[in-house]
């Protein structure tokens, strides 16, 4: 089913292209809505030349927009129609379910804040009359049933560094680990807004964060004790740093295939040095072979392991695509990213303290082994449901 969008400009607080977290307002509005499923998007208001090349040139809008001049238009839309303004945040999910199981005229409310009408039928709509000014289209909604939206949704704060930080503390994952969720997000967040002002792509985050990752590696090669409390406290900042690049890309809208690569062979790389570090680390203290091996099995393992991920992001997902297994894919990696959470970094920590990391050489040699053969598993089951 096509949905369409009128956007309209009534909040007159905020210039439509003035930008929050990097992206202007109309923007925000028009790729919140069309990843929810938006195929083409009316704007209501005075028409701007200086909106309109800004919108022409922003290539992540693929959307079909034009101005809407004239009412009679929308006696040629066909499916629901979504009425919201530039000052509504929204996530694009949470819109996405509501306008698939809305089947009837409804106001959309969020917390007791209006975020904008849901039509889907348009029989004694009085268009000219509602999108005049926003307190015609509030005195309408009353008259329609209310629906609240599944998922974070508000009406635009005060002041736009207000806004920011309500809109990305509003971006948590079920799928972190506890360190992330209260310390390695709550940390990183501190310095995502400013690189977010400071124009820095996400991608350039997560190279930073693996390099301070190789960095911390060369550290663990250290028998000094000092040295090697630092290794471990740069690991611990790398996985804060490795928690920003997400958060400026959902802001901003710049999730790519290339930044989720990134993130997955950089990570995979700092953890093969790390581990082989460690071994070696461990190997001249030691007496015996014993940190070679379970060095080797650590190390063998997770390239056996990144292997296996590759597979499930490019053969599998071909299935997916074709509508074949798409939810057990999305549920196999979830279970992928509650398996490789950045809690481990705490251990280490732990071991530098004390003195001694060869008990976590051991604890991770082993939980290695148990993931790549659980995900080899996994993943058979899937392939056994594909249609060949």
């Amino acid at each position: 089913m096509q949905t369409t969008a009128i956007i309209h400009f009534f909040d007159h607080r905020f210039d439509p292209l003035t930008e929050l977290a990097g992206v202007p307002l109309v923007h925000r509005a028009m790729l919140t809505g069309q990843r929810a499923g938006i195929y083409r998007f009316y704007l209501l208001g005075e028409m701007q030349p200086s909106a309109e090349e800004s919108l022409r040139q922003d290539h992540r809008i693929k959307s079909r927009w034009t101005w809407l001049t004239d009412f009679t238009e929308l006696t040629h839309v066909h499916g629901p129609l979504f009425v919201y303004g530039t000052s509504v945040l929204m996530h694009a999910k949470a819109l996405q379910k509501c306008l698939e199981n809305t089947q009837e005229n409804c106001a959309l409310y969020s917390k007791g804040q209006f975020l904008g009408l849901i039509l889907t039928k348009f029989d004694n709509v009085p268009f000219s009359k509602i999108l005049s000014n926003l307190q015609e289209l509030e005195s309408y909604a009353t008259t329609l049933p209310n629906k609240e939206l599944e998922g974070f949704g508000c009406i635009l704060a005060k002041t736009i560094p207000k806004a920011e930080k309500i809109l990305l503390h509003s971006y948590a994952s079920s799928l972190d680990g506890i360190v992330d969720v209260w310390f390695n997000r709550p940390v990183g967040r501190l310095i995502t807004l400013p690189l977010i002002r400071a124009k820095v792509n996400p991608n350039t985050v997560t190279i930073v964060s693996g390099i301070i990752g190789l960095i911390a590696a060369g550290f663990f090669l250290s028998q000094g004790y000092w040295l090697t409390i630092l290794a471990a406290l740069l690991l611990q900042f790398s996985a804060v740093v490795d928690c920003m690049d997400g958060d400026i890309a959902r802001l901003q809208f710049r999730e790519s295939q290339l930044g989720r690569w990134l993130d997955i062979a950089g990570d995979n790389v700092v953890h093969v040095f790390l581990f082989s570090a460690l071994m070696w680390r461990e190997y001249c203290r030691a007496a015996n072979n014993i940190p070679l091996i379970l060095g080797g099995l650590l190390v063998i393992g997770t390239i056996i392991a990144f292997a296996l991920v590759i597979y499930s992001q490019t053969k599998l997902l071909k299935y997916a695509q074709q509508g074949q297994v798409s939810t057990a894919l999305a549920k196999l990696h979830d279970w992928i990213d509650r398996m490789t959470s950045r809690d481990f970094t705490v251990l280490l920590i732990l071991g530098a303290v004390w003195g001694d990391l060869l008990w976590f050489l051991w604890l991770a040699a082993i939980g290695t082994q148990v993931f790549w053969i659980s995900l080899c598993f996994y993943i058979l089951m899937i392939f056994r449901k594909v249609k060949i």
